[in-house]
């Protein structure tokens, strides 16, 4: 799948914390390619996430 220019943006803000990446995706013009992004950004792990990752992984 081809991602937007603008969405990257928003995914790299995803990594510190999930709802800035959300309501970062604002900047995307087409609201086919918003949704696209906010559905995805959803899923980058945010650094709240990531001890229990680690946790599950080492145990």
């Amino acid at each position: 799948m081809k991602t937007a220019f603008q969405q990257q943006p928003t995914m790299a803000m995803g990594f510190g914390c999930n709802a800035c990446g959300v309501v970062g995706c604002r900047i995307i013009d087409s609201p086919r390619e918003r949704l696209i992004a906010t559905i995805t950004n959803s899923f980058v792990p945010c650094n709240g996430r990531f001890p229990p990752f680690f946790l599950k992984e080492t145990s």
